[in-house]
């Protein structure tokens, strides 16, 4: 019966005629997926029993494949641009060379130890909840925004120039390098940091609560901060 929900989903989508519009197979039971319209873009197939990626099109640039029971990330669109398979706990390794994807999600993942190579055009990576992720070997140069919520991260590569936001909130962050000039949004809060690096006066907000063997009096917050977390509630930014 599931299966064909899915065809007609399918028939419905075709009827419209708009190949840029979403075709929601999610939450239809399948467990391999049905014949798809060649001209499909985005796509979405989370909810269901998929473990390969076996029959997405190759015209995809747009693909949620969300809580399914992948253990592989074959088979993906040379053209695919966002990718989000959050929430399959099978799924191992990220390793991805479809170098045209620009947001990747894979939290929930929890069975990801380390990720070793990233699309060079990616723009957003979140790895929330991902508790099992120990390391990420590099971060590609146009990466602006990083989220690693929830890791067992001990320390961050070298972050890209270009970088906005860095969101690694109840990780085991002991260490960062250098923070990028071009920086607004820091959250840091309940990691292992000893010291943090010269914050750059592009930064809007700051969350560094948590962070018990950080000497704070030590830290320069500029006053581009807009909002300050930390353990004391009096900080004095002169």
């Amino acid at each position: 019966m599931s299966y064909e929900l899915a065809c007609e989903r399918i028939q419905v989508w075709i009827k419209k005629g708009k190949p840029k519009k979403l075709l929601n197979l999610s939450k239809c039971n399948l467990t391999n997926l049905p014949p798809l319209p060649s001209n499909v873009k985005n796509l979405d197939i989370s909810y269901n029993h998929l473990n390969s990626l076996q029959g997405v099109p190759p015209s995809v640039t747009m693909l949620r494949c969300r809580v399914n029971e992948l253990y592989h990330l074959y088979d993906l669109p040379p053209k695919l641009r966002y990718l989000n398979c959050a929430g399959n706990q099978s799924l191992k390794n990220i390793d991805i060379i479809i170098d045209s994807i620009c947001h990747l999600d894979c939290s929930y993942c929890r069975h990801i130890t380390e990720i070793n190579r990233l699309p060079k055009q990616l723009i957003c990576l979140v790895t929330k909840d991902c508790y099992n992720l120990r390391k990420i070997q590099s971060l590609p140069p146009n990466l602006t925004s990083l989220n690693c919520e929830e890791t067992c991260l001990r320390t961050l590569p070298p972050l890209p120039e270009g970088m906005i936001m860095l969101w690694c909130l109840y990780s085991h962050i002991r260490t960062i390098s250098s923070l990028p000039k071009s920086l607004q949004c820091l959250n840091l809060m309940s990691n292992r940091l000893r010291r943090i690096p010269y914050l750059p006066s592009s930064l809007e907000y700051c969350n560094v609560w948590g962070n018990y063997f950080l000497k704070l009096d030590r830290i320069h917050f500029p006053d581009s901060i807009t909002y300050l977390s930390t353990d004391n509630h009096e900080i004095n930014r002169k």
